[in-house]
């Protein structure tokens, strides 16, 4: 399962910084989540090799992205670059003290069933989920500018194209 994710999520990291410049960080934040979540569906329904494999490549699909987008590209949108290293230290400093919090927290969640850490990881990914909902698109105005007049022209051709069409017949 490891090498699994590992396999997809180091492909996924060197595109997805482009592709969240193409389509917007809010997209591939919540599909992000939806990877995982349904990799946690995944194991949770049917608890077989298949499952995992699964699980491992969205999970590594997944991970890949956040890993980019939160270590590297929100911080590179919202920061100016004299504040971007501290904030980028103190993003690296809450990651990892989720990691001793997780560590510290094992013994507790050795205690609960599949189906309850199953649902207890549910409720933070949606609770993550939700506030992406409602949070502010990053990208740079400018490319979204570039973006829309380059969808405008593409549908002001697509018009003319048509026009001429009914033009000639």
């Amino acid at each position: 399962g490891f090498l699994v994710e590992i396999s997809v999520a180091l492909p996924v990291m060197v595109v997805i910084g482009y592709l969240s410049d193409l389509w917007g960080r809010r997209p591939i934040l919540l599909v992000s989540y939806l990877l995982l979540g349904f990799g946690y569906a995944a194991l949770s329904v049917a608890p077989s090799k298949e499952a995992v494999l699964l699980y491992a490549a969205m999970d590594g699909c997944a991970w890949g992205a956040l890993t980019v987008l939160f270590g590297l590209v929100v911080w590179g949108d919202i920061a100016s670059s004299k504040v971007r290293p501290m904030l980028l230290a103190v993003a690296s400093s809450v990651t990892y003290a989720s990691n001793v919090v997780a560590i510290e927290a094992s013994v507790f969640l050795k205690e609960l069933e599949v189906y309850q850490a199953f649902s207890l990881a549910m409720l933070f990914l949606f609770s993550a989920a939700l506030f992406l909902l409602f949070a502010p698109e990053t990208v740079p105005a400018s490319i979204l500018e570039e973006r829309r007049a380059e969808q405008y022209v593409s549908k002001a051709l697509k018009i003319k194209e048509k026009y001429e069409r009914k033009r000639r017949r």
